[in-house]
Protein backbone atom coordinates (compact mmCIF):
# COMPACT_ATOMS: atom_id res chain seq x y z
CA UNK A 1 0.00 0.00 0.00
CA UNK A 2 2.49 2.56 0.82
CA UNK A 3 4.95 1.30 -2.80
CA UNK A 4 1.28 2.26 -4.34
CA UNK A 5 0.91 5.52 -2.82
CA UNK A 6 4.67 6.34 -3.40
CA UNK A 7 3.85 6.07 -7.39
CA UNK A 8 1.13 8.04 -7.04
CA UNK A 9 2.93 10.66 -5.81
CA UNK A 10 5.62 10.60 -8.51
CA UNK A 11 3.74 10.01 -11.18
CA UNK A 12 1.67 13.43 -9.95
CA UNK A 13 5.50 15.49 -9.76
CA UNK A 14 5.82 14.47 -13.01
CA UNK A 15 2.65 15.37 -14.86
CA UNK A 16 2.88 18.81 -12.68
CA UNK A 17 6.63 19.47 -14.28
CA UNK A 18 5.54 18.62 -17.79
CA UNK A 19 2.81 21.05 -17.33
CA UNK A 20 4.98 23.68 -15.57
CA UNK A 21 7.49 23.48 -18.82
CA UNK A 22 4.72 23.10 -21.63
CA UNK A 23 6.99 20.75 -22.71
CA UNK A 24 9.93 20.18 -24.57
CA UNK A 25 9.85 22.72 -27.42
CA UNK A 26 11.47 22.30 -30.79
CA UNK A 27 13.90 24.36 -32.03
CA UNK A 28 12.52 27.24 -33.86
CA UNK A 29 13.66 30.39 -35.88
CA UNK A 30 16.97 30.45 -33.93
CA UNK A 31 15.51 29.85 -30.50
CA UNK A 32 13.88 26.93 -28.60
CA UNK A 33 10.30 27.58 -28.40
CA UNK A 34 7.28 26.09 -30.38
CA UNK A 35 6.34 28.46 -32.87
CA UNK A 36 3.20 27.68 -34.69
CA UNK A 37 1.77 27.82 -37.17
CA UNK A 38 5.15 29.02 -38.57
CA UNK A 39 7.44 26.44 -38.29
CA UNK A 40 5.47 23.29 -39.74
CA UNK A 41 4.00 25.79 -42.75
CA UNK A 42 7.63 26.83 -43.55
CA UNK A 43 9.13 23.68 -43.44
CA UNK A 44 5.98 22.72 -45.83
CA UNK A 45 6.25 25.14 -48.16
CA UNK A 46 9.92 24.82 -48.47
CA UNK A 47 9.61 21.28 -49.45
CA UNK A 48 7.20 22.94 -51.90
CA UNK A 49 9.38 25.26 -52.85
CA UNK A 50 12.16 22.38 -53.33
CA UNK A 51 9.77 20.78 -55.91
CA UNK A 52 8.98 24.03 -57.84
CA UNK A 53 12.63 24.75 -58.27
CA UNK A 54 13.92 21.43 -59.27
CA UNK A 55 10.83 21.26 -62.08
CA UNK A 56 12.45 24.56 -63.56
CA UNK A 57 14.96 21.67 -64.83
CA UNK A 58 13.69 20.47 -68.17
CA UNK A 59 15.51 18.98 -71.09
CA UNK A 60 14.25 18.49 -74.92
CA UNK A 61 16.34 16.32 -77.34
CA UNK A 62 17.27 18.32 -80.46
CA UNK A 63 18.08 16.39 -83.69
CA UNK A 64 17.80 18.94 -86.82
CA UNK A 65 21.05 20.36 -85.59
CA UNK A 66 20.57 24.12 -86.21
CA UNK A 67 22.82 26.75 -84.86
CA UNK A 68 20.27 29.08 -83.37
CA UNK A 69 17.88 26.29 -81.59
CA UNK A 70 21.19 24.68 -80.15
CA UNK A 71 22.41 28.51 -79.39
CA UNK A 72 19.00 29.84 -77.42
CA UNK A 73 18.69 25.65 -75.73
CA UNK A 74 21.87 25.75 -74.13
CA UNK A 75 20.83 29.73 -72.86
CA UNK A 76 17.80 28.64 -71.52
CA UNK A 77 18.95 25.48 -69.69
CA UNK A 78 21.99 27.60 -68.37
CA UNK A 79 19.12 30.34 -67.26
CA UNK A 80 16.95 27.19 -65.34
CA UNK A 81 20.56 25.60 -64.51
CA UNK A 82 21.06 28.83 -62.28
CA UNK A 83 18.11 29.44 -61.54
CA UNK A 84 17.42 26.16 -59.71
CA UNK A 85 20.94 25.89 -58.13
CA UNK A 86 20.12 29.40 -56.47
CA UNK A 87 16.86 28.34 -55.49
CA UNK A 88 17.72 25.01 -53.82
CA UNK A 89 20.09 27.04 -51.49
CA UNK A 90 17.08 29.58 -50.41
CA UNK A 91 15.07 26.90 -49.65
CA UNK A 92 17.79 24.73 -48.05
CA UNK A 93 18.07 27.90 -45.46
CA UNK A 94 14.89 28.21 -44.75
CA UNK A 95 14.90 24.84 -43.68
CA UNK A 96 17.27 25.56 -41.63
CA UNK A 97 15.62 28.55 -40.21
CA UNK A 98 12.59 26.91 -38.92
CA UNK A 99 14.57 24.28 -37.63
CA UNK A 100 17.22 26.24 -35.78
CA UNK A 101 18.19 26.71 -32.06
CA UNK A 102 20.28 29.72 -32.23
CA UNK A 103 22.91 30.81 -30.16
CA UNK A 104 22.51 33.74 -32.90
CA UNK A 105 18.87 34.77 -34.39
CA UNK A 106 19.96 37.37 -36.31
CA UNK A 107 22.92 34.74 -38.08
CA UNK A 108 20.05 32.10 -39.19
CA UNK A 109 17.70 35.00 -40.22
CA UNK A 110 20.80 36.19 -42.41
CA UNK A 111 21.53 33.16 -44.05
CA UNK A 112 18.14 33.68 -45.35
CA UNK A 113 18.54 37.11 -46.53
CA UNK A 114 21.68 36.33 -48.29
CA UNK A 115 19.75 33.54 -50.47
CA UNK A 116 17.25 35.87 -51.03
CA UNK A 117 19.52 38.45 -52.13
CA UNK A 118 21.64 35.79 -54.14
CA UNK A 119 18.67 34.86 -55.95
CA UNK A 120 17.59 38.59 -56.30
CA UNK A 121 20.63 39.46 -57.85
CA UNK A 122 20.88 36.20 -59.80
CA UNK A 123 17.41 37.21 -61.82
CA UNK A 124 18.78 40.75 -61.59
CA UNK A 125 22.63 40.60 -63.29
CA UNK A 126 23.52 37.67 -63.12
CA UNK A 127 22.14 35.81 -66.23
CA UNK A 128 23.49 39.04 -68.90
CA UNK A 129 25.60 36.46 -71.02
CA UNK A 130 22.14 33.92 -71.56
CA UNK A 131 20.00 37.08 -72.16
CA UNK A 132 22.24 38.78 -74.69
CA UNK A 133 22.81 34.62 -76.48
CA UNK A 134 18.90 34.68 -76.54
CA UNK A 135 18.51 38.08 -78.05
CA UNK A 136 21.12 37.15 -81.17
CA UNK A 137 18.63 34.60 -81.93
CA UNK A 138 15.41 35.68 -81.23
CA UNK A 139 13.53 39.76 -80.98
CA UNK A 140 13.02 41.16 -77.14
CA UNK A 141 9.72 39.27 -76.27
CA UNK A 142 11.35 36.35 -75.12
CA UNK A 143 14.11 38.27 -72.78
CA UNK A 144 10.79 40.39 -72.15
CA UNK A 145 9.33 37.40 -71.11
CA UNK A 146 11.99 36.48 -68.71
CA UNK A 147 12.59 40.06 -66.87
CA UNK A 148 9.15 40.45 -66.54
CA UNK A 149 8.52 37.28 -64.70
CA UNK A 150 11.87 38.08 -62.80
CA UNK A 151 10.44 41.08 -61.63
CA UNK A 152 7.28 39.53 -59.98
CA UNK A 153 9.86 37.07 -58.57
CA UNK A 154 11.98 39.65 -57.26
CA UNK A 155 8.78 41.30 -55.84
CA UNK A 156 7.33 38.07 -53.89
CA UNK A 157 11.35 37.98 -52.31
CA UNK A 158 11.11 41.39 -51.71
CA UNK A 159 7.51 40.29 -49.88
CA UNK A 160 9.40 37.51 -48.37
CA UNK A 161 12.18 39.12 -47.10
CA UNK A 162 9.86 41.69 -45.34
CA UNK A 163 7.35 39.12 -43.54
CA UNK A 164 10.77 37.60 -42.35
CA UNK A 165 12.18 40.84 -41.05
CA UNK A 166 9.29 41.45 -38.86
CA UNK A 167 8.99 37.62 -37.72
CA UNK A 168 12.90 38.18 -36.69
CA UNK A 169 11.91 41.07 -34.75
CA UNK A 170 9.00 39.37 -33.01
CA UNK A 171 11.21 36.32 -32.07
CA UNK A 172 13.93 38.45 -30.72
CA UNK A 173 11.35 40.33 -28.49
CA UNK A 174 10.43 36.77 -27.12
CA UNK A 175 14.22 35.95 -26.85
CA UNK A 176 14.47 39.00 -25.11
CA UNK A 177 11.44 38.52 -22.61
CA UNK A 178 12.95 35.93 -21.19
CA UNK A 179 16.94 36.20 -21.41
CA UNK A 180 19.31 34.71 -23.17
CA UNK A 181 19.10 31.13 -22.00
CA UNK A 182 16.48 28.13 -21.72
CA UNK A 183 13.46 28.22 -23.83
CA UNK A 184 10.11 30.09 -24.74
CA UNK A 185 7.05 29.66 -23.36
CA UNK A 186 4.39 29.19 -25.39
CA UNK A 187 2.72 32.16 -23.43
CA UNK A 188 5.23 34.72 -24.54
CA UNK A 189 5.36 33.05 -27.98
CA UNK A 190 2.12 33.78 -28.17
CA UNK A 191 2.44 37.72 -26.57
CA UNK A 192 5.51 38.16 -28.67
CA UNK A 193 4.73 35.85 -32.43
CA UNK A 194 1.41 36.58 -33.27
CA UNK A 195 -0.11 34.07 -35.72
CA UNK A 196 -0.65 36.33 -38.34
CA UNK A 197 2.93 37.13 -38.37
CA UNK A 198 3.83 34.06 -39.06
CA UNK A 199 0.70 33.24 -41.57
CA UNK A 200 2.00 36.47 -43.39
CA UNK A 201 5.38 34.36 -44.19
CA UNK A 202 3.18 31.60 -45.26
CA UNK A 203 1.29 34.04 -47.33
CA UNK A 204 5.09 35.34 -48.56
CA UNK A 205 5.85 31.72 -49.55
CA UNK A 206 2.97 30.55 -51.29
CA UNK A 207 2.95 33.67 -53.17
CA UNK A 208 6.52 33.08 -54.24
CA UNK A 209 6.37 29.58 -55.10
CA UNK A 210 3.43 30.77 -57.47
CA UNK A 211 6.33 33.32 -59.16
CA UNK A 212 8.31 30.79 -59.44
CA UNK A 213 5.66 28.26 -61.40
CA UNK A 214 5.88 31.70 -63.94
CA UNK A 215 9.41 30.57 -64.48
CA UNK A 216 9.18 26.73 -64.99
CA UNK A 217 6.58 27.77 -67.51
CA UNK A 218 8.58 30.25 -69.38
CA UNK A 219 11.41 27.46 -69.04
CA UNK A 220 9.66 24.78 -70.27
CA UNK A 221 6.95 26.59 -72.58
CA UNK A 222 10.46 27.97 -74.18
CA UNK A 223 12.19 24.72 -74.49
CA UNK A 224 9.07 23.01 -75.92
CA UNK A 225 8.69 25.76 -78.51
CA UNK A 226 12.11 25.01 -79.58
CA UNK A 227 11.48 21.10 -79.49
CA UNK A 228 8.55 21.93 -81.87
CA UNK A 229 10.39 24.35 -84.33
CA UNK A 230 12.96 21.76 -84.42
CA UNK A 231 10.86 18.90 -85.77
CA UNK A 232 9.45 21.55 -87.95
CA UNK A 233 12.81 21.45 -89.62
CA UNK A 234 13.36 17.95 -89.26
CA UNK A 235 10.15 17.65 -91.58
CA UNK A 236 11.23 20.53 -93.87
CA UNK A 237 14.39 18.53 -94.47
CA UNK A 238 12.60 15.47 -95.23
CA UNK A 239 9.92 17.35 -97.75
CA UNK A 240 13.67 18.85 -99.09
CA UNK A 241 15.33 15.40 -99.29
CA UNK A 242 12.12 14.26 -101.12
CA UNK A 243 12.31 16.99 -103.61
CA UNK A 244 15.63 16.08 -104.60
CA UNK A 245 14.81 12.96 -104.64
CA UNK A 246 11.77 13.35 -106.99
CA UNK A 247 13.43 15.66 -108.70
CA UNK A 248 16.66 12.95 -109.24
CA UNK A 249 13.81 10.56 -110.58
CA UNK A 250 11.91 12.93 -112.85
CA UNK A 251 15.36 13.48 -114.61
CA UNK A 252 16.41 9.95 -114.93
CA UNK A 253 12.84 9.26 -116.26
CA UNK A 254 13.63 12.28 -118.77
CA UNK A 255 17.56 10.78 -119.75
CA UNK A 256 15.95 7.50 -120.08
CA UNK A 257 12.71 8.78 -121.85
CA UNK A 258 15.64 10.60 -124.38
CA UNK A 259 17.72 7.63 -124.52
CA UNK A 260 15.08 5.10 -125.37
CA UNK A 261 13.53 7.82 -128.05
CA UNK A 262 17.21 8.34 -130.03
CA UNK A 263 17.98 4.91 -129.56
CA UNK A 264 14.37 3.71 -131.54
CA UNK A 265 15.22 6.09 -134.02
CA UNK A 266 19.00 5.12 -134.51
CA UNK A 267 17.53 1.71 -134.69
CA UNK A 268 14.99 2.00 -137.18
CA UNK A 269 17.05 4.36 -138.93
CA UNK A 270 19.83 1.37 -139.32
CA UNK A 271 17.49 -1.41 -139.87
CA UNK A 272 15.33 0.17 -142.61
CA UNK A 273 18.61 1.31 -144.38
CA UNK A 274 20.50 -2.14 -143.65
CA UNK A 275 17.60 -4.71 -145.28
CA UNK A 276 16.24 -1.93 -148.04
CA UNK A 277 19.99 -2.22 -149.21
CA UNK A 278 20.55 -5.70 -148.67
CA UNK A 279 16.99 -6.72 -150.77
CA UNK A 280 17.73 -4.52 -153.53
CA UNK A 281 21.69 -5.99 -153.57
CA UNK A 282 19.90 -9.18 -154.13
CA UNK A 283 18.38 -8.23 -157.41
CA UNK A 284 21.11 -5.48 -158.67
CA UNK A 285 23.50 -8.57 -158.46
CA UNK A 286 21.34 -10.90 -160.66
CA UNK A 287 20.81 -7.61 -163.17
CA UNK A 288 23.48 -5.74 -162.94
CA UNK A 289 25.63 -7.51 -165.95
CA UNK A 290 22.59 -6.99 -168.41
CA UNK A 291 22.26 -3.23 -167.21
CA UNK A 292 25.59 -2.60 -167.22
CA UNK A 293 25.48 -3.56 -171.10
CA UNK A 294 22.72 -1.01 -172.20
CA UNK A 295 24.68 1.39 -174.24
CA UNK A 296 24.15 4.69 -172.46
CA UNK A 297 23.95 2.95 -168.84
CA UNK A 298 27.58 4.77 -167.69
CA UNK A 299 26.67 8.06 -168.64
CA UNK A 300 22.96 8.33 -167.47
CA UNK A 301 22.08 5.40 -164.57
CA UNK A 302 25.49 4.60 -163.39
CA UNK A 303 26.27 7.49 -161.07
CA UNK A 304 23.20 8.88 -159.88
CA UNK A 305 22.53 4.75 -158.71
CA UNK A 306 25.70 4.56 -157.15
CA UNK A 307 25.19 7.81 -155.45
CA UNK A 308 21.87 6.49 -154.47
CA UNK A 309 23.47 3.39 -153.07
CA UNK A 310 26.05 5.09 -151.25
CA UNK A 311 23.38 6.85 -149.34
CA UNK A 312 21.55 3.44 -147.87
CA UNK A 313 25.08 2.24 -147.05
CA UNK A 314 26.44 2.38 -142.92
CA UNK A 315 29.52 4.95 -143.53
CA UNK A 316 26.50 7.49 -144.55
CA UNK A 317 24.52 6.49 -142.07
CA UNK A 318 27.02 6.72 -139.44
CA UNK A 319 27.79 10.52 -139.87
CA UNK A 320 24.35 10.93 -139.71
CA UNK A 321 23.95 8.80 -136.19
CA UNK A 322 26.77 10.13 -134.79
CA UNK A 323 25.97 14.04 -135.13
CA UNK A 324 22.35 12.74 -133.66
CA UNK A 325 23.62 11.20 -130.65
CA UNK A 326 26.48 13.92 -130.31
CA UNK A 327 24.01 16.61 -129.63
CA UNK A 328 21.86 14.30 -127.56
CA UNK A 329 24.89 13.89 -125.49
CA UNK A 330 25.53 17.57 -124.83
CA UNK A 331 21.60 18.19 -124.84
CA UNK A 332 21.15 15.59 -121.60
CA UNK A 333 24.07 17.18 -119.56
CA UNK A 334 22.67 20.57 -120.00
CA UNK A 335 19.94 19.10 -118.60
CA UNK A 336 21.45 17.75 -115.75
CA UNK A 337 23.70 21.02 -114.70
CA UNK A 338 19.99 22.43 -114.71
CA UNK A 339 18.26 19.89 -112.48
CA UNK A 340 21.42 20.42 -109.82
CA UNK A 341 20.70 23.97 -109.90
CA UNK A 342 17.03 23.69 -109.62
CA UNK A 343 17.57 21.38 -106.75
CA UNK A 344 19.92 24.23 -105.36
CA UNK A 345 17.57 26.97 -105.68
CA UNK A 346 14.59 25.69 -104.31
CA UNK A 347 16.62 25.05 -100.95
CA UNK A 348 18.09 28.95 -100.89
CA UNK A 349 15.33 30.29 -101.62
CA UNK A 350 13.29 28.47 -98.81
CA UNK A 351 15.52 29.13 -96.36
CA UNK A 352 14.82 33.04 -95.39
CA UNK A 353 10.90 31.85 -94.90
CA UNK A 354 11.79 28.83 -92.97
CA UNK A 355 13.88 30.82 -90.65
CA UNK A 356 11.24 33.21 -90.04
CA UNK A 357 8.57 30.16 -89.20
CA UNK A 358 10.78 28.87 -86.68
CA UNK A 359 11.62 32.54 -85.32
CA UNK A 360 7.98 32.87 -85.07
CA UNK A 361 7.36 30.07 -82.86
CA UNK A 362 10.25 30.69 -80.32
CA UNK A 363 10.13 34.34 -80.43
CA UNK A 364 7.25 33.90 -77.73
CA UNK A 365 5.07 37.17 -79.33
CA UNK A 366 1.12 37.29 -79.13
CA UNK A 367 -0.15 34.44 -81.20
CA UNK A 368 3.10 32.91 -82.20
CA UNK A 369 1.91 29.40 -82.07
CA UNK A 370 -1.81 30.37 -84.25
CA UNK A 371 0.70 32.09 -86.41
CA UNK A 372 3.44 29.33 -86.44
CA UNK A 373 0.53 26.62 -87.01
CA UNK A 374 -1.27 28.49 -89.76
CA UNK A 375 1.20 29.00 -91.87
CA UNK A 376 3.85 25.49 -91.37
CA UNK A 377 1.35 23.44 -93.81
CA UNK A 378 1.73 26.51 -96.55
CA UNK A 379 5.72 26.15 -96.37
CA UNK A 380 5.67 22.63 -96.62
CA UNK A 381 3.56 22.85 -99.51
CA UNK A 382 6.02 24.65 -101.55
CA UNK A 383 8.23 21.78 -102.24
CA UNK A 384 5.16 19.98 -103.72
CA UNK A 385 4.35 22.90 -105.95
CA UNK A 386 7.75 23.52 -106.76
CA UNK A 387 8.02 19.95 -108.35
CA UNK A 388 5.01 19.60 -109.55
CA UNK A 389 5.34 22.77 -111.85
CA UNK A 390 9.14 21.83 -112.94
CA UNK A 391 8.46 18.14 -113.87
CA UNK A 392 5.74 19.86 -116.49
CA UNK A 393 8.92 21.19 -118.10
CA UNK A 394 10.73 18.24 -118.11
CA UNK A 395 7.28 15.94 -119.71
CA UNK A 396 6.92 18.60 -122.22
CA UNK A 397 10.07 18.73 -123.59
CA UNK A 398 9.95 15.29 -124.02
CA UNK A 399 6.62 14.80 -125.48
CA UNK A 400 7.90 17.73 -128.60
CA UNK A 401 11.29 15.79 -128.47
CA UNK A 402 9.30 12.63 -129.26
CA UNK A 403 7.10 14.04 -132.21
CA UNK A 404 10.76 15.19 -133.60
CA UNK A 405 11.75 11.98 -133.59
CA UNK A 406 8.77 10.98 -135.57
CA UNK A 407 9.04 13.46 -138.35
CA UNK A 408 12.83 12.10 -138.63
CA UNK A 409 10.98 8.24 -138.79
CA UNK A 410 8.89 9.58 -141.08
CA UNK A 411 11.83 11.14 -143.11
CA UNK A 412 13.44 8.25 -143.57
CA UNK A 413 10.56 5.89 -144.61
CA UNK A 414 9.46 8.69 -147.62
CA UNK A 415 13.35 8.11 -148.67
CA UNK A 416 12.85 4.84 -148.48
CA UNK A 417 10.04 4.58 -150.52
CA UNK A 418 11.83 5.03 -153.40
CA UNK A 419 14.33 2.10 -153.12
CA UNK A 420 11.79 -0.62 -152.19
CA UNK A 421 11.17 -0.79 -156.04
CA UNK A 422 14.53 0.60 -157.39
CA UNK A 423 15.18 -3.43 -158.48
CA UNK A 424 12.00 -4.06 -159.58
CA UNK A 425 12.12 -1.00 -161.89
CA UNK A 426 15.45 -1.32 -163.37
CA UNK A 427 14.69 -4.85 -164.08
CA UNK A 428 11.88 -3.87 -166.21
CA UNK A 429 14.53 -1.96 -168.43
CA UNK A 430 16.89 -5.23 -169.12
CA UNK A 431 13.95 -7.15 -169.63
CA UNK A 432 12.53 -4.41 -172.51
CA UNK A 433 13.52 -5.74 -176.33
CA UNK A 434 13.05 -2.10 -177.60
CA UNK A 435 13.48 1.29 -175.16
CA UNK A 436 15.97 0.35 -173.21
CA UNK A 437 18.44 3.44 -173.69
CA UNK A 438 15.22 5.54 -172.95
CA UNK A 439 14.50 3.11 -169.73
CA UNK A 440 18.19 3.96 -168.37
CA UNK A 441 17.69 7.84 -169.27
CA UNK A 442 14.03 8.05 -167.45
CA UNK A 443 15.41 5.96 -164.17
CA UNK A 444 18.84 8.07 -163.90
CA UNK A 445 17.08 11.37 -164.10
CA UNK A 446 14.26 10.09 -161.42
CA UNK A 447 16.63 8.89 -158.84
CA UNK A 448 19.14 11.93 -159.46
CA UNK A 449 16.02 13.48 -158.44
CA UNK A 450 14.69 11.76 -155.62
CA UNK A 451 18.44 11.60 -154.14
CA UNK A 452 18.40 15.18 -154.33
CA UNK A 453 14.81 15.71 -152.91
CA UNK A 454 15.18 12.74 -150.04
CA UNK A 455 18.75 14.08 -149.02
CA UNK A 456 17.51 17.27 -148.30
CA UNK A 457 14.54 16.42 -146.90
CA UNK A 458 16.52 14.07 -144.86
CA UNK A 459 19.16 17.52 -144.16
CA UNK A 460 16.42 19.47 -143.18
CA UNK A 461 15.08 16.76 -140.31
CA UNK A 462 18.37 16.41 -139.03
CA UNK A 463 18.32 20.08 -139.08
CA UNK A 464 15.38 20.71 -137.63
CA UNK A 465 16.17 18.10 -134.80
CA UNK A 466 19.39 20.19 -134.20
CA UNK A 467 17.82 23.28 -133.87
CA UNK A 468 15.22 21.76 -131.88
CA UNK A 469 17.85 20.68 -129.71
CA UNK A 470 19.09 24.30 -128.93
CA UNK A 471 15.85 25.72 -128.61
CA UNK A 472 14.69 23.17 -125.94
CA UNK A 473 17.47 23.79 -123.46
CA UNK A 474 16.36 27.88 -123.66
CA UNK A 475 12.82 26.34 -124.02
CA UNK A 476 13.68 24.11 -120.76
CA UNK A 477 15.18 27.03 -118.98
CA UNK A 478 12.51 29.54 -119.29
CA UNK A 479 9.73 26.97 -118.32
CA UNK A 480 11.79 26.45 -114.78
CA UNK A 481 12.34 30.08 -114.71
CA UNK A 482 8.11 30.37 -114.64
CA UNK A 483 8.22 28.01 -112.00
CA UNK A 484 11.05 29.50 -109.97
CA UNK A 485 9.39 32.44 -109.97
CA UNK A 486 5.68 31.05 -108.88
CA UNK A 487 7.16 29.66 -106.52
CA UNK A 488 8.93 32.79 -105.20
CA UNK A 489 5.29 34.34 -105.76
CA UNK A 490 4.23 31.57 -103.13
CA UNK A 491 7.28 32.43 -100.54
CA UNK A 492 6.59 36.50 -100.86
CA UNK A 493 2.60 35.56 -100.33
CA UNK A 494 3.30 33.30 -97.37
CA UNK A 495 5.88 36.13 -96.21
CA UNK A 496 3.62 38.87 -96.14
CA UNK A 497 0.98 36.98 -94.68
CA UNK A 498 3.33 36.03 -92.19
CA UNK A 499 4.43 39.42 -91.33
CA UNK A 500 0.87 40.63 -91.18
CA UNK A 501 -0.27 37.73 -88.29
CA UNK A 502 2.95 38.32 -86.79
CA UNK A 503 4.28 41.67 -87.07
CA UNK A 504 8.51 40.85 -85.34
CA UNK A 505 8.61 38.93 -88.17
Amino acid sequence: MQVLHSLVVLVALLLGFMKSTNALPNPDFGVHANINPARPEVLAEASRLLTEFNAVSFSVTLNSGTPILAQMESAILSIASKFRSSGVTLTQRLQTLATNNGPSISAVFNSVYEAIDALKDLTTNGLSAEMMSITEVVPSFVTQKFNEVFGDLRKALNQLTSKLQVLERDVTKARTAVGHGGHISDTIIRNNVPARVQSDVTRALIGLRLKIDSVKYMVRTTLLYLQDADEFLVDVIEEVNGFGNALSVSLYQFVIGLSEMVQNAVGYAGSAFGCSLAEQDVTLVQIMPALSAISNYSTTLQQPLEDFLSHLEDESLSVRVNAFVGRFQNYTQNIVISTIAIDTFVRDVTCEIIRNMVLTLISFAPDNEYCFNRFAGYVYGLYELHYTSVSQCYDAELERLTTMTQFLRDAVDVFLYDVEDLGDNLSVCVNLSDGRNTCVEQYGMLYTSVLTVSTKMLNDAERLFAEEFVASYPRFGACVSSSQQMTLNAIAKIDRRLGSCHPLI
